[in-house]
């Protein structure tokens, strides 16, 4: 299918953002090209129906923002994110879907997408929030901003319902703190040896002597706990600072 270019009335202005617009859907295409091209300081350049095509026209348009649906076939919005952020990465790729979850989002934000918006927002909205991903700034919609405050709630109690394991890593003595980061990064004991001139014997009794202080019945269980708790390196003295005002208060 060729590329669908729509002239916009204000290729002529100062404009913020040159936007392509990548849809499977014929209408949504049709509708959202139709709207935002009416708004000043943004130009709908191009748009296309999947993320396939959407490379194809980046490869040879001027291209500000990429505005992409995370479903679509062929190349899917979250892969069409990942290669745009390697092949272009002066474009700004905004997320655009009808519906969000804590997956996609993340995968989409892992992928290098600068945004993450949902249909159901206002138009004006949707500009103001491409105008700062033009410059820059990372832009959340009312939704996958509520999935990320609720991530951030559900951490911040799960740290204080650990904080004497928070504790106990950040007081682990000396001789301990290099065997306990490469342990929850998923060395075995023989690459921990190897890592740090210790002998594997050595490593044994060091590890068992971690889980000890730590109260943990294992090193798996130390590496999830660890790892959910983002407190795989707690030795640093930068974070010995900060957990030690968490312990003490």
């Amino acid at each position: 299918t060729t590329e669908i270019y729509t002239l916009s009335l204000h290729d002529a202005l100062p404009i913020f953002g040159r936007v392509l617009l990548a849809d499977d859907d014929a209408a949504v295409r049709r509708r959202y090209a139709r709207v935002l091209d009416q708004r000043a300081g943004i130009a709908v350049a191009a748009t296309a129906e999947d993320g396939a095509q959407a490379l194809r026209v980046l490869d040879r348009r001027r291209i500000d923002i990429a505005l992409l649906e995370v479903e679509m076939p062929h190349v899917s919005g979250i892969e069409s994110a990942r290669l745009i952020s390697d092949r272009h990465p002066g474009v700004a790729v905004v997320m655009l879907t009808a519906l969000v979850d804590r997956a996609r989002l993340e995968e989409a934000i892992g992928a290098g997408a600068r945004g993450f918006l949902t249909k159901d927002m206002d138009v004006d909205h949707i500009v103001t929030c491409l105008r700062s991903a033009a410059h820059g700034q990372t832009v959340l919609g009312p939704a996958p901003m509520q999935i990320v405050a609720d991530r951030f709630r559900r951490y911040a109690e799960a740290r204080a319902d650990n904080i004497d394991f928070i504790c106990a890593v950040g007081s682990l003595p000396e001789r301990l703190k290099n065997v306990y980061r490469s342990v929850v990064q998923g060395l075995s004991n023989r690459e921990v040896a190897t890592a740090t001139g210790m002998s594997e014997h050595t490593v044994r009794t060091y590890v068992t002597e971690i889980l000890g202080l730590l109260g943990c019945p294992s090193r798996t269980q130390l590496t999830l706990k660890a790892t959910a708790l983002e407190a795989t390196d707690l030795c640093q003295r930068s974070e010995e600072r900060r957990v030690g005002k968490e312990c003490r208060s």
